[in-house]
C-alpha cells in the first residue's frame, strides 16, 4: 500500500533547512492498522504530513500504490488517501450529513453534484463510522466524540485505500478514545483500509495496533508488533525519563517510586489483589508474595468484601474497609523507611 525509502523529513525556509529525521524506511500493508508513537517534538505530525503529501520530503521517496506521491495531482491523491488532522474543521451551518458529503468532492467533478452512487457511498460511510444517530444535527452542536465520528465518516466517503489520522483522540475522554480507536481497527480489518494514526495513548496503541511505528527523539524509528517492541526493550528506551519506568509485564508506565517497605500480601480474589497491589506500589510500598522473615515484615490479608486486615510486628491486627484508609495508616506508621522492613 505505502512505502517510504530513505525518507528525510523536516522544513525548508529562508533561514535554511531543519531536518527532524533522516533515512526512514517504512512500510504499510493493505488492511493494516498502524499507530505512530513517540515523545513530544519527535516529528510525528511532520512525518504524517509528509506521507500524506501535504509537505514535501527533504529527501527520499513516498510511494502510494506504486506511484510516487509527489507526481499525483491533489485530486488523484484525494481518491487514494484521506487525512483527518487535529485541527477542527470550520463547519459553519453544515449538518453531519452535509459534512460527510464533502468527502465525495474528489469524485463529483467541478459542480459537486451527488449521483446515486455518491449518496450510497455517503450512506455507507456514515453507517461504518456509526454517525447515523446525529447526521442530521449541526456539526457545531456535536460533542467532540460525535464530531470525530463525522470526520471519520467524511474521510471514509472519499473511498480511500489509505486513511491518515493525526491525534484525533486528543480532546476525547477515555470511553470516546476507546470507541474511536476500536472503530478504526475494525475499519482496517473489515473494510480493508490501511489506517495510520498518531497518538499519545500508549495503552490503547499496545492493545489495538497491528504494528507500531516508534519514532525516537533523535529521529530514528523502530517498527514492529507492539509485543515485539516491548520484548526487545524499545518501548522502555523511547519513553525513558527521570523517575518514570516502563513496566514490560503490565505494559504501562509507573513513577518509579523507591519502596518505603516490603509488605507481604495474601488472599483476595484477582481483582481485589490487583488493585491492592497497585495502591501499594503507587504509594511507594513493595508488595511481597512471601516474606522470608514474617516477624520483620508486615502482612496484609485480603478478605474480599470484608476488606483488609493488617498485621505489623507485635501490634494487634487492624481491619480496614477502604484502601484509602489502609494506605494512610501505612504511611503514618512508616513515613521515612525505604526498602527496609517496616516497624510498627
Amino acid at each position: 500500500m505505502l512505502t517510504a525509502e530513505k525518507l528525510d523529513i523536516g522544513y525548508r525556509s529562508r533561514r535554511g533547512t531543519t531536518t527532524i529525521a533522516r533515512n526512514l524506511n517504512l512500510r504499510l500493508e493493505a488492511g493494516e492498522f498502524v499507530c505512530l508513537l513517540g515523545p513530544n517534538g519527535a516529528g510525528k505530525s511532520t512525518l504524517m504530513r509528509t506521507i500524506a503529501g501535504i509537505q514535501p520530503p527533504l529527501g527520499g521517496s513516498v510511494v502510494l500504490d506504486g506511484v510516487d506521491i509527489r507526481t499525483l495531482t491533489p485530486n488523484q491523491r484525494a481518491t487514494r488517501l484521506s487525512v483527518v488532522l487535529t485541527e477542527r474543521a470550520t463547519a459553519g451551518l453544515l449538518t453531519g450529513y452535509a459534512m460527510v458529503c464533502l468527502g465525495r468532492f474528489p469524485h463529483t467533478g467541478w459542480f459537486g453534484n451527488l449521483t446515486a452512487e455518491d449518496r450510497e457511498a455517503v450512506h455507507n460511510a456514515i453507517e461504518l463510522a456509526g454517525a447515523g444517530p446525529f447526521s442530521d444535527r449541526l456539526v457545531a452542536e456535536l460533542s467532540d466524540g460525535e464530531r470525530q465520528r463525522v470526520m471519520v465518516a467524511r474521510a471514509l466517503a472519499q473511498e480511500p485505500r489509505l486513511m491518515i489520522l493525526d491525534e484525533i483522540t486528543a480532546f476525547l475522554d477515555l470511553p470516546r478514545r476507546i470507541e474511536i480507536v476500536r472503530l478504526l481497527g475494525k475499519l482496517a480489518s473489515d473494510a480493508k483500509r490501511s489506517i495510520l494514526i498518531s497518538t499519545h495513548d500508549l495503552d490503547l496503541a499496545l492493545r489495538t495496533a497491528d504494528r507500531i511505528w516508534l519514532l525516537r527523539a533523535d529521529g530514528t524509528l523502530d517498527t514492529g508488533a507492539p509485543e515485539d517492541l516491548v520484548l526487545d526493550g524499545s518501548f522502555g528506551k523511547v519513553f525513558a525519563d527521570e523517575g518514570i519506568e516502563f513496566d514490560p509485564l503490565h505494559g504501562s508506565f509507573s513513577l518509579g517510586k523507591a519502596a518505603r517497605a516490603g509488605i507481604e500480601v495474601s488472599g483476595g480474589d484477582p481483582v481485589q489483589r490487583a488493585w491492592t497491589i497497585r495502591a501499594l506500589e503507587r504509594n511507594g510500598f513493595r508488595p511481597l508474595d512471601r516474606a522470608g522473615d514474617h516477624e520483620a515484615y508486615p502482612s496484609l490479608e485480603l478478605l474480599g468484601d470484608a476488606g483488609w486486615r493488617l498485621r505489623a510486628g507485635s501490634s494487634a491486627p487492624q481491619s480496614y474497609d477502604k484502601l484509602y484508609e489502609l494506605v494512610r495508616a501505612l504511611k503514618q506508621m512508616s513515613p521515612t523507611l525505604r526498602g527496609t522492613p517496616l516497624n510498627p
